[in-house]
Parts: C-alpha cells; sequence; structure tokens
C-alpha cells in the first residue's frame, strides 16, 4: 500500500491492520507526515 493510500485509512482499518501487524503506528506517522510535507510545500 502506498504513503498516499496509507493517509485515507478509516480509523477503523488501521486498527485492524495495527491488531493484525500489516502496518505500525509509527509507519501510519511517517506516511500522514510526508504528504504533509509534499501538500504543503515543506
Amino acid at each position: 500500500m502506498s504513503d498516499t493510500e496509507l493517509c485515507y485509512l478509516t480509523a477503523a482499518e488501521a486498527r485492524l491492520r495495527f491488531e493484525n501487524h500489516s502496518l505500525s503506528p509509527v509507519e501510519l506517522m511517517q506516511a500522514l507526515i510526508k504528504r504533509s510535507e509534499r501538500v504543503q510545500g515543506g
């Protein structure tokens, strides 16, 4: 799943991925930070 796709997960989808260890909270946060930097130009 791409960084952009991760940014559009619902909270419920993210929680399920955390529980089955297919995604970590750190990975999700890194994707959100990257997206924010791209959108804000920073």
